[in-house]
């Protein structure tokens, strides 16, 4: 009797240099081993998106309006399925932000609407109108969101990278099962969030207003960095509940979200003393240097806050990892141009090294071989 299809850990890699960004996709026996390099990899143009449901692994291209299906190999080798295209709906690109609702609905947020398709016959199936949310000044941008029952809560980004920003945090909430905007949650008490969101066990999602990562050293007014809750039995934030990140950390700014349970994050304190570039001057520069540390912080005691101990990173270090119980972070040293190293925590918050490689790690997680 054949046994069960092989497993593996599916690994993408973004490496950048002056000439752009290059992405790598490749599928690994065990994350325990020196070094992942790109021997074996599929190469991918740009910033390109991998978009993972289970078994099923699927590719955005960052530079053609094209989703491609890919199939994980006895052999650990990665075949190409069929393709969708998304030319006729203007698109030119697949953006970042996606969704799958079921085996047959997913979302890809293209800033004024959704665009649905389905993932098992890959073929386009409508769009939700999201011009609602459209702020004159501001083009909404809206990253991956989390899927709460029938209902799915997004970050709806507005600001002009020409200097002006919303003041507030804005969340869109979509009824999966109508494909209509069910709500919009506004909050002023806290700014932008490129960090993402985080869903507890008891159904509460958590929200953690940045700044838009760097907008504090440009505007002197703004909140510190501060987590925000939307309550698990409706969709509104919660007035009762706000943690000041900056207080928890030593009065540091924050950026990045990753909820290890039982009510703790992590997240990464920015310290400009740990560099010669001011971020005023050269935002970008800056974010590449190791100038910030990943912290602890307990929100039933945030003045308790703990470094782990790492030492400095890059702020643009990428995200953090839950994988079959296991849970890692990254150590880079220059966001996507330098060194990384990923790290896994383990009981008694023991910190080990499990691989290195070239660039930061933009996706990890586990595909069997197809049958």
């Amino acid at each position: 009797m054949p046994g069960p299809p092989p497993s593996f850990w599916y690994v993408q890699t973004t490496f950048a240099t002056p000439d752009g960004r290059t992405s790598f996709l490749q599928l690994i026996a065990s994350p325990d081993q020196e070094r992942v390099t790109t021997d074996n990899a599929i190469e991918l143009p740009g910033n390109a998106r991998v978009f993972v449901d289970g078994n099923r692994i699927y590719t955005g291209s960052a530079e053609a309006p094209v989703i491609q299906r890919w199939f994980a190999e006895t052999d650990g080798s990665l075949t190409p399925g069929e393709r969708l295209s998304f030319a006729a709906t203007g698109l030119n690109a697949i953006p970042f932000g996606n969704n799958f609702i079921s085996p047959d609905k997913a979302y890809l947020f293209d800033r004024f609407r959704v665009l649905m398709w389905n993932p098992t016959t890959l073929t386009l199936a409508g769009e939700i109108d999201l011009s609602s949310l459209v702020m004159p000044e501001f083009v909404p941008e809206i990253d991956p969101g989390i899927l709460r029952g029938d209902l799915l809560f997004a970050v709806v980004q507005q600001q002009d990278f020409a200097g002006d920003f919303n003041r507030g945090i804005q969340v869109v909430v979509i009824d999966t099962t109508r494909d209509e905007i069910a709500a919009v949650l506004e909050d002023d008490r806290c700014i932008g969030s490129f960090a993402g969101m985080a869903l507890a066990e008891d159904g509460s999602i958590y929200v953690l207003g940045d700044n838009y990562l760097l907008r504090h050293w440009f505007v002197d007014d703004l909140p510190p960095s501060c987590l925000l809750r939307i309550l698990p039995d409706a969709p509104e934030f919660d007035p009762e509940f706000f943690v000041d990140f900056n207080a928890a950390v030593g009065g540091q700014p924050c950026v990045g979200l990753f909820y290890r349970g039982d009510g703790l994050f992590l997240t990464n304190a920015v310290d400009e003393t740990l560099s010669t570039v001011d971020p005023r001057d050269a935002p970008l520069t800056f974010l590449n240097e190791p100038v910030s540390t990943w912290w602890e912080i307990d929100i039933a005691d945030p003045v308790s806050g703990r470094e782990l101990g790492l030492g400095a990173v890059s702020p643009r270090n990428g995200p953090a990892f839950e994988v079959d119980g296991r849970q890692f972070i990254q150590e880079p040293l220059a966001a996507f141009t330098g060194e990384n190293t990923l790290i896994e925590i383990v009981e008694g918050n023991r910190l080990v090294e499990r691989f290195s490689t070239a660039g930061l790690i933009t996706g990890l997680g586990r595909v069997e071989a197809e049958p």
